[in-house]
């Protein structure tokens, strides 16, 4: 996933700009594990699961 996709899913999903959005990002458009996305954010691993949640429903939503 670009960068950009990740915005406009993240911007679907109604995400705002938290540590667990840029975790998820660094997820999604990298190869980080969610746990060490985490950790770097400054953010809860159960705020980045649930951040991974709200862009894949985006995700199943704008298909």
């Amino acid at each position: 996933m670009t960068r950009t996709e990740f915005e406009r899913l993240a911007t679907l999903a109604r995400l705002r700009h938290t540590p667990s959005k840029e975790a998820a990002r660094m997820v999604l458009t990298g190869d980080m594990r969610p746990g060490e996305a985490a950790k770097i954010s400054g953010s809860s691993p159960q705020a980045v699961t649930n951040a991974l949640r709200k862009i894949k429903d985006a995700m199943a939503s704008a298909s």
